[in-house]
């Protein structure tokens, strides 16, 4: 928790170097609870930074293996969704991911880049619906 589901706190962890926050989803009466509510979530997806949600006992064990060695390091892998801990037996965490999410953070595209990947369909659609050509000027 950062507090805040605007834009400016995903800004603020990106400006303070954080591109990846690991939380941990639950339940509630058997249902379950997501690590990040959802405008944080779209604000984050939009800016670049993964969120990552792994199991209350996965989180756990990650708090445990890094209380027992400064300067654990990990590794995020996208591509493969793991969360890889480089103890002497490196442990993997897996995550879930929606594809179009993890194509858009791999890719780097945000939603401008989203839409132009669509240009030659906009261009034929506004050319087919005299789109913007008999506009009266200003």
């Amino acid at each position: 928790g950062c507090g805040s589901s605007r834009e400016h706190a995903v800004w603020a962890l990106l400006q303070d170097g954080i591109r990846a926050i690991i939380a941990p989803s639950g339940e509630v009466n058997g249902e379950p609870v997501p690590a990040f509510a959802d405008i944080f979530r779209s604000n984050a997806v939009k800016n670049g930074l993964l969120l990552i949600e792994l199991s209350q006992l996965q989180v756990n064990r990650l708090l445990v293996l890094i209380g027992q060695e400064a300067g654990l390091e990990l590794t995020i892998d996208l591509e493969h969704q793991e969360v890889r801990v480089h103890t002497g037996d490196e442990e993997i965490f897996v995550f879930d991911i929606d594809p179009g999410v993890k194509e858009r953070l791999l890719e780097g595209l945000d939603d401008i880049a989203i839409s132009l990947q669509s240009e030659a369909e906009i261009d034929r659609f506004e050319k087919t619906h005299n789109c913007f050509l008999n506009r009266p000027s200003p």
